[in-house]
């Protein structure tokens, strides 16, 4: 069955990572996912997460992700459909994030003390602060949390990626906040956001899980060994590290092959 849609699969990935615009590949992500057979979408799905961390294919998969963790985007059905046929494989790792899992741990009140400047702030004047360009508005109304005001924050061209990583590795923190994050287009790319929303244990187990196949082995291996993160997270990157050792083992045959052609 794999076999009858490799070319096809092998047309879409070409056709989607030959789109420069990350909006529009997203677009045309969702047109490719719509109604169409199961087998077809899980192989397609699975190899845009074995070769996601090639240049092109990369940002495919960061659409489909974020198209996957949109609640409505995939019926219900289809999602555990695809979800099954590939655990049935052993490629469930390659996704996770078409079922919604909660977080290890959910914040409790009290665990951060209220900013007193924005404590009686209305939220449209915290809108509107988020737009400006103080830095230090900025990262407190960061730390307030808000995710009506943070989806404003992270469009602002003052907001960084080393402050998005920060925000992505704060314990605590909300799955509103970690899912904003792991959807904007621009910061969703970055690996080292990736990263840190992987390694928080407030951030929902799908979500977490979401954006591992495009980590290196060295973070999959310290992430497997990291007492930290839930048990679905390290088993993700055990399983992915296998599904690498299983491809590396089956390509160097080949290589070596090609390679006694080329000194010969």
């Amino acid at each position: 069955m794999v076999g009858m849609h490799e070319k096809r699969v092998e047309q879409w990935v070409r056709k989607l990572s030959s789109v420069p615009d990350p909006q529009l590949v997203e677009a045309l992500a969702a047109e490719v996912l719509a109604e169409r057979p199961i087998e077809l979408l899980a192989e397609l799905l699975a190899t845009l997460g074995r070769r996601g961390r090639e240049e092109r294919v990369r940002l495919v998969y960061c659409a489909v992700v974020r198209i996957g963790l949109a609640a409505d985007s995939i019926p219900e059905g289809v999602r555990q459909e695809v979800y099954s046929v590939l655990a049935a494989r052993g490629e469930a790792a390659l996704v996770r994030y078409l079922l919604p899992l909660p977080a290890l741990r959910s914040p409790r009140g009290g665990d951060q003390a209220p900013d007193p400047l924005l404590e009686d702030m209305p939220l449209g004047a915290k809108k509107w602060k988020a737009r400006l360009h103080n830095r230090e508005m900025l990262l407190r109304l960061a730390r307030d949390g808000d995710p009506r005001v943070v989806s404003i924050l992270l469009d602002n061209p003052l907001v960084t990626e080393d402050d998005v990583v920060s925000w992505s590795a704060r314990r605590p923190t909300t799955v509103e906040l970690l899912l904003l994050v792991a959807r904007h287009r621009r910061w969703s790319l970055s690996m080292r956001i990736q990263e840190a929303v992987a390694r928080n244990p407030y951030a929902p187990l799908h979500v977490a899980a979401a954006y591992l196949p495009l980590l290196t082995d060295r973070v999959l291996y310290s992430i497997r060994s990291g007492s930290a993160v839930h048990r679905v997270i390290r088993e993700s990157a055990e399983e992915l590290l296998a599904l690498r050792g299983r491809t590396l083992c089956a390509e160097l045959p080949m290589r070596l092959e090609d390679g006694a052609k080329e000194e010969a």
